[in-house]
């Protein structure tokens, strides 16, 4: 919403003023929209893929930083279950252990 106001307001600028600074700010302002535009109506798949990956890597990161205070080597199956934790919060450990297994 803020990106669309500040977009019409660097256009009414540039027409106003009829200067190139504006029409530069407004051309930024219409590839972020195109940007958001392309993540929201391409591929349904990335809308799940991507911030799902980054709530992983998250959890993978955390998981790291347990092992590492901890003195022991990574574990896949405890960063998983972080990761199902925070996807699923309504879900047991037992339903997440299973899920894991």
């Amino acid at each position: 919403m803020l990106t669309k106001l500040l977009m019409v307001v660097c256009a009414i600028l540039a027409l106003a003023h009829r200067s190139w600074w504006w029409w530069g700010v407004a051309f930024f302002f219409i590839l972020d929209r195109l940007d958001n535009w392309q993540y929201y109506y391409s591929r349904p798949w990335r809308k799940l893929h991507f911030p799902l990956m980054r709530l992983y890597a998250t959890c993978a990161g955390i998981e790291d930083g347990f092992a590492e205070i901890g003195g022991r080597n990574y574990d896949l199956k405890r960063a998983t279950s972080i990761f199902l934790k925070r996807v699923h919060p309504d879900w047991e450990d037992h339903t997440i252990n299973d899920f894991i297994e």
